[in-house]
């Protein structure tokens, strides 16, 4: 259905990093049949697993030799048992997710903007934008 093919996108794009559906299921702790169907876009992920998914783009895009991606996140809602670096010290929780994001697809030869947009379209209204360097 049109409604999962972001979602769709994104984890065909993680499954790619990773090699294989059976990988990726691993990764995010999910069965694979379910994966499947959101990898055909039949429906949608939890939030948990799709953000999952978009930390393993973020941590290596297409490393087995493919075109790597720009990337444009709108951070919100985050899954607070991803890598903070550390940082939860100093910043927020959620701040330190997205530094570390940052941090990752900087190590991996991205170049990185951050930007905000007005906080009356969204509290949460950090942009991380990236392209390959």
């Amino acid at each position: 259905m049109e409604t999962y093919r972001p979602y769709a996108e994104a984890l065909r794009a993680a499954v790619d990093t990773l090699g294989d559906e059976k990988q990726l299921a691993d990764r995010l702790g999910v069965d694979a049949k379910d994966l499947h169907a959101w990898v055909e876009g039949r429906s949608a992920p939890p939030l948990g697993a799709f953000l999952e998914a978009l930390d393993v783009i973020a941590a290596g895009p297409y490393s087995h030799g493919h075109q790597r991606a720009r990337v444009a996140v709108l951070p919100c809602c985050h899954d607070f048992t991803a890598d903070d670096g550390g940082l939860t010290g100093w910043v927020d929780a959620a701040l330190a997710i997205d530094i570390e994001r940052v941090r990752r697809l900087r190590e991996h030869g991205y170049r990185v903007w951050t930007r905000t947009i007005p906080s009356a379209i969204t509290p949460k209204n950090r942009l991380l934008i990236a392209a390959p360097g």
